[in-house]
């Protein structure tokens, strides 16, 4: 655990699963793919039918105020970071390895610092490989559950121990979408007592937590998504909805949507509901350094708050530092039709 933000360096962590995995498959003789499938993180989805469902203001809409929000941004740039995380699958017949690179990233007046942590998790249902591989395969019928799981864990692992105290954490992706964040959410309640105040963003969504519970609201629309982006305008953000798992109270969480700019969807704002009632005097002032921020990355193609926007280019770029292509090719997996058929376009495609 980090305290002070002048101790904070940049550093790379490579997990020691990493090499283990990588040594461990070299006693199989098969072989792993030199491609790989890749995704940015998690898509958000209704985790299921059984919750409440309850606005928390009265007002359609809030102005937000870029102006205001600078000055906000300014005045924390010392206890500011940002989390994203990117994904590599490596699909065998005989398992999948998952590669996934960390970034936790700060935010400083003049740079950004920059901490990832790299792992690697090889996911199987075989005995056989199992009896070769050993510690190094993880067991299961379920590979991308467990590895959402297991990719859950190390990033309340690493915010844990390099997240500083007083601070406000962004972190692309939901609060709550399935086993893979419930698993974490007292870990996540706990940084409250650390005074960090975790804010999430979701890009893409087809949810509709609104329009199932409260129809009135989205009656005809799509998505609630979609409800946002008709009813919203330029600059402004829905009211706040809270939510809460019926079956487990503390899944609770609070939201709202923002619509930053023309023409690009609105973003989901969440927040745990333990967070939001303690910081409930400085939300509306966090707000407005969220817009502040959409509007500051200035990229249409990309449209997210900077400094995730650069935790998502330094996880990127780290995976280039580790070659996992040539370590894993060593180790000898067969290819499946889909990644052996994506291998060919390659090698075609590159003349």
């Amino acid at each position: 655990m980090v305290t002070d933000i002048n101790l904070i360096k940049s550093e790379l962590i490579i997990d020691d699963s990493c090499d283990e995995v990588i040594n461990d498959l070299r006693k199989l003789n098969i072989r792993l793919p030199g491609e790989s499938s890749y995704s940015g993180g998690e898509i958000d989805f209704d985790q299921d039918s059984e919750y409440e469902l309850k606005p928390l203001e009265n007002d359609n809409s809030f102005n937000l105020d870029a102006k205001k929000g600078m000055a906000v941004i300014e005045k924390l740039y010392h206890s500011i970071c940002a989390y994203d995380e990117s994904i590599k699958t490596y699909s065998a017949l005989e398992g999948k390895a998952v590669m996934t690179s960390h970034a936790l990233v700060y935010l400083r007046p003049d740079k950004y610092i920059p901490i990832t942590y790299l792992t690697l998790k090889f996911y199987t249902q075989s005995e056989k490989v199992l009896d070769i591989a050993g510690k190094s395969a993880i067991k299961t019928e379920h590979p991308d559950r467990q590895a959402s799981i297991d990719r859950a864990v190390e990033k309340m692992q690493l915010i844990n121990k390099r997240c500083i105290d007083n601070s406000l954490l962004f972190i692309d992706g939901p609060l709550i979408g399935g086993d893979a964040y419930t698993t974490i959410m007292k870990d996540v309640l706990a940084l409250s007592d650390r005074g960090i105040l975790p804010v999430f963003f979701v890009k893409n969504s087809n949810s509709n937590m609104i329009s199932t519970y409260i129809p009135e609201l989205c009656k005809g629309y799509n998505s609630d998504m979609h409800w946002a982006n008709d009813t919203l305008k330029v600059g402004t953000r829905t009211r706040f909805f809270k939510y809460t798992d019926r079956r487990n109270s503390n899944n609770s969480k609070v939201f709202c949507y923002v619509k930053f700019m023309s023409g690009r969807s609105p973003v989901r704002i969440e927040m745990p509901t333990l967070a939001y009632e303690k910081y409930l005097s400085s939300v509306d002032s966090v707000m407005d350094g969220i817009y502040y921020l959409l509007l500051a990355q200035g990229n249409y193609s990309n449209p997210q708050i900077r400094p995730i926007a650069v935790a998502e280019m330094y996880a990127r770029e780290i995976m280039k530092i580790y070659d996992i292509h040539k370590e894993i090719r060593k180790a000898g997996l067969t290819y499946t039709m889909n990644e052996e058929r994506a291998n060919i376009n390659e090698m075609d495609s590159s003349g």
